[in-house]
């Protein structure tokens, strides 16, 4: 498979992923849910939420890298 092919498949992946993203933040204006709290009930709150543990996931990954991280020989190899 060439890079061009590779490319244009990720290309298309990542519409395929925004799209299903766009679709259920749209279908959150037309589906009823019954909220547990209030602050729960604006539409996109879920989405926004994963994004936010998203972000500190990987903010916070990279804040402890050179914490965890080894030297390239540490086997000795």
């Amino acid at each position: 498979m060439t890079d061009d092919a590779t490319e244009a498949k990720i290309r298309l992946l990542i519409r395929v992923i925004l799209g299903a993203g766009i679709l259920s933040l749209i279908a959150e204006f037309f589906v009823h849910r019954h909220h547990e709290f209030a602050f729960s009930s604006f539409p996109g709150f879920y989405a926004l939420v994963g994004f936010a543990a998203y972000c500190i996931i990987v903010l916070g990954a990279k804040a402890i890298r050179p914490l965890l991280k080894r030297p390239e020989d540490f086997y000795g190899e």
